[in-house]
């Protein structure tokens, strides 16, 4: 999302079909989940060992908080013009990016839930 927007624009073009709505992403992520895709290499969390639940928070907080902040940069056009490739949801705009890490928080939180 840092990136200039003119290379976005070089490295996955603009985007050359309707936007998605929230719903739409969800299910074309759950769709490809149900196929057993499953994530793998720089995609795989890693964990330090031990991390105290406070350093965790924060770190969280603070990540997510930069993700956020990168909304300042974008119009309300340009979120739906330009387009970066998911590994597996392949090109997709800005703002359905960030409709799938809504969704993905959540989707990792139940996990979380499950195993409390």
């Amino acid at each position: 999302m840092s990136l200039p927007k003119a290379l976005l624009e070089q490295q996955f073009g603009k985007i050359d079909r309707p936007a998605l709505s929230y719903n739409d992403v969800v299910e074309g992520y759950l769709a490809v989940l149900a196929t057993g895709v499953a994530a793998r290499g720089g995609f795989v969390p890693q964990m330090p060992e031990n991390l105290s639940k406070e350093l965790f928070i924060s770190s969280f907080v603070k990540h997510h908080q930069v993700l956020a902040d990168f909304l300042n940069d974008w119009s309300e056009a340009e979120l739906d013009e330009y387009c970066i490739k998911h590994p597996v949801l392949k090109n997709l705009t800005i703002r359905e990016f960030y409709y799938f890490m809504h969704y993905h928080i959540l989707h990792h939180r139940k996990a979380i839930l499950r195993y409390k």
